[in-house]
């Protein structure tokens, strides 16, 4: 969305906390109801995921969130340094500010990813049944033969 990497791990935090409490909140419903309804082994196995839940909420909340804030306000991983992974360059991004009093122009926009579906694309025309091939040999003649192509249609 554009934003730096401290706004970006900042509104990340705001979105990912609402999953986890959600996720964790579940744990914790299904460990109480688990624990009341079961005996034996099964009671020893609601305990442990309740705990668990308990202290997945504890290292999330007092552990991984704070070094992530940290990390993300470090030279190295907030400046984008090149072995960091977050190389704006590397990353497509163009910044906003060109330097020497120039922004970036509607025209400069970050390089476009390349599409995630092409080898699904390829795979669904090498699975094409006979008649399906044909037809679009024949669609492809047609297109030909009234001096058309493809993607003029």
């Amino acid at each position: 969305e554009g934003r730096g990497l401290v706004s970006a791990v900042d509104n990340g935090w705001k979105r990912a906390k609402r999953t986890v409490l959600a996720s964790k909140a579940v744990n914790l419903l299904a460990a109480v109801v688990l624990y009341f309804v079961a005996v034996g082994n099964v009671r020893g196995f609601a305990f442990t995921l309740g705990l668990t839940a308990v202290a997945d909420l504890l290292v999330v909340f007092l552990f991984t969130h704070p070094m992530m804030v940290l990390l993300a306000r470090t030279k190295f991983f907030g400046q984008g340094h090149r072995l960091s992974g977050l190389d704006p360059r590397l990353l497509g991004a163009v910044p906003l500010y060109r330097g020497a009093g120039r922004l970036r122009e509607p025209s400069d926009t970050a390089p476009k990813a390349r599409s995630k579906n092409t080898g699904a694309a390829a795979e669904a025309v090498r699975r094409q049944t006979i008649a399906e091939r044909r037809a679009e040999q024949q669609r492809e003649a047609s297109a030909v033969g009234r001096g058309t192509d493809k993607e003029s249609n």
